[in-house]
């Protein structure tokens, strides 16, 4: 008698790409009166279906391989697709979109911290503020108690208690959106 071997393969009929996303390649939004948006455009593989949430940080843009995408902000955004497939299993993929002639973010700069000896002459620290972000921007100066003591980026802050100072900077824009930074004056030969 003789014996042969047979070898079956049993095939389910699916071949199931690996999991996968991608975001595409970076991209540069040179905004004008006439574009302020940039097209994302995603791609997956893997058990279908598939669904695509896009991210920019932690913050939900919206659904879909692809879409229309409005950034004002300069600078360099994180943007990043996660792709979904039918048993729950995530892939992502970032890329970076970097927005010229957008609105530039509002920063404050109160200057380097600063020491005041009194004397009968001299009662006061010039206060010289930096901002930048959408024109016109509005300054306010505060101490340490919320007392406002400057509504201008540069000016005279009369003081002449001994001690450290806290005094903040407030920067506006024209949108509405702020910024603070913080700077200490210090105090010697004043009044206790």
């Amino acid at each position: 008698m003789a014996t042969d071997t047979v070898i079956v393969t049993i095939n389910s009929g699916e071949d199931i790409p690996p999991l996968t996303a991608n975001a595409g390649p970076d991209k540069i939004l040179n905004i004008t009166p006439s574009k302020k948006a940039v097209y994302l455009k995603g791609s997956g593989t893997g058990k279908e279906p598939l669904s695509y949430k896009w991210y920019e940080g932690s913050r939900y843009i919206g659904p879909g391989a692809s879409r229309w995408y409005v950034l004002t902000e300069n600078g360099q955004h994180e943007i990043t697709l996660v792709v979904t497939d039918a048993d729950g299993n995530e892939a992502n993929d970032t890329m970076i979109v970097t927005v010229n002639n957008g609105v530039p973010v509002v920063t404050a700069d109160a200057g380097p911290d600063q020491t005041l000896i009194v004397t009968p002459s001299r009662t006061a620290v010039l206060l010289r503020g930096l901002g930048t972000g959408k024109a016109p921007l509005s300054y306010e100066w505060k101490n340490e108690n919320g007392k406002k003591v400057l509504s201008s980026a540069v000016g005279w802050y009369h003081i002449t208690k001994n001690g450290q100072h806290e005094i903040t900077l407030t920067v506006t824009d024209a949108n509405g959106n702020t910024a603070s930074d913080t700077m200490i004056v210090t105090v010697k030969n004043g009044t206790d």
